[in-house]
């Protein structure tokens, strides 16, 4: 079974002591794994002030390669954000509201969103990068709430938006907008029965397989598919067809 990751991190990470691969370690490393495919973005630009040069270092590395696409990070907040979203052109945009510290119902994120939607490019947000138990104690980042991501979905019915690491509870509450452009990765999602948990009340074209590697284990994220009892089809769609159908890819 192949798979197109929509949550790989590259670069710096110290306080779980993670650093910077080669690109080509990289992508060697996730199609041992049957990997084929990858959204990539930086952790270094949750916490760095200079996002340019997180982006800019990242395009550098990955802009030649088929395989994985980089995704810059943005802060609405921040007055170079429009020349950001020209300059390093991708199928997805990714925000680390969190971290950055605005909220999804700023003006500024409306008006980067509004783009995005006209644009049909895709909004990934990440709504955090570690499990908050194994996070340093002075340095943890407030959860995005729940009822602004619900009040966001609703204003932006026509854009796909791709939540990151969201909790089993929270695309469980999600899920209760009337908006269904969504889609959430597994990659946080711990519970029994991982898959055939959250098609209870999500549809199976919402679920992408997203591992973050390398903060968690690949294998965790894979064998929530591989191990799970829905047809082989639905398992296709999960593992691959449905990143690649949102971002109107032809990988």
């Amino acid at each position: 079974m192949k798979f197109f990751d929509s949550n790989v991190l590259w670069g710096n990470w110290q306080f779980q002591g993670i650093f910077t691969l080669s690109p080509d370690k990289l992508e060697n490393t996730l199609r041992q794994k049957g990997i084929e495919n990858v959204l990539v973005r930086m952790p270094d630009a949750a916490i760095c002030p200079d996002i340019e040069k997180c982006n800019r270092l990242l395009f550098e590395a990955f802009t030649d390669n088929k395989n994985i696409i980089p995704v810059p990070t943005l802060n609405p907040k921040m007055p170079d954000w429009k020349t950001q979203l020209e300059k390093f052109h991708s199928p997805a945009v990714n925000l680390y509201p969190g971290y950055h510290g605005y909220s999804l119902l700023d003006p500024e994120t409306a008006e980067l969103a509004a783009l995005l939607e006209k644009e049909k490019r895709s909004l990934m947000i990440t709504l955090r990068l570690e499990d908050a138990r194994a996070a340093n104690p002075y340095c943890r980042f407030p959860n995005v709430p729940v009822t602004e991501i619900k009040a966001f979905l609703e204003k932006f019915s026509g854009l796909k938006t791709i939540f990151l690491n969201a909790s089993f509870g929270e695309i469980k509450e999600i899920s209760q907008t009337a908006n269904e452009n969504f889609l959430a990765d597994i990659a946080f999602v711990e519970t029994l029965n991982t898959v055939e948990s959250l098609l209870e009340f999500l549809a199976s074209e919402q679920l992408i397989f997203g591992s973050n590697t390398p903060l968690f284990y690949t294998e965790a994220a894979i064998f929530k598919i591989t191990k799970s009892s829905c047809n082989e089809i639905c398992k296709r769609e999960i593992a691959y067809e449905n990143l690649r159908k949102s971002l109107n890819e032809k990988v």
